[in-house]
């Protein structure tokens, strides 16, 4: 029975670690690809002199739970923390959180599993969840008051 349940353990502790090299190496793959497209319909749309307006703004004319993720994104990069959650603040809590996972990670496997690697929780999820629809309501709220996005 001990012994059984020692196994266990160890199958439970393997499977967990195969999941987070599962995650981890398909966080890196996704990010790549997502800016990979960034750039190419950014690099198509700038040579066919495309407009770079929401389309879901365009066709319904409210903004879109995304808008303002790239310029959110951008201010990020510049340091311009506070006007960059002002402009999409799930956009920030994903960079910030994929920031964290990934250095912590990294870190991880570099010193052998001698350094603290933060690990998929649901709770990250849903946290940012939350934000998502908080930041959306708040901003489809201040476009119909004074209809001028943010």
């Amino acid at each position: 029975m001990r012994f059984s349940g020692f196994l266990a353990e160890k199958y439970r502790r393997l499977m967990q670690s195969d999941m987070e090299n599962i995650i981890y190496w398909w966080s890196i793959a996704v990010v790549l690809c997502v800016a990979a497209m960034y750039a190419a319909v950014f690099l198509l749309m700038d040579i066919l002199g495309i407009d770079r307006a929401c389309g879901f703004y365009s066709m319904f004319g409210i903004p879109c739970p995304g808008c303002g993720g790239t310029r959110a994104l951008a201010n990020l990069l510049h340091g311009r923390i506070w006007t960059a959650v002002r402009y999409n603040a799930f956009a920030v809590y994903c960079c910030l959180m994929y920031g964290v996972y990934f250095l912590t990670n990294t870190f991880n496997r570099l010193s052998g599993g001698r350094f603290p690697a933060m690990r998929f929780r649901e709770l990250y999820m849903y946290a940012g969840l939350v934000i998502l629809i908080v930041q959306y309501v708040y901003k489809v709220y201040n476009f119909c008051r004074t209809g001028y996005l943010i």
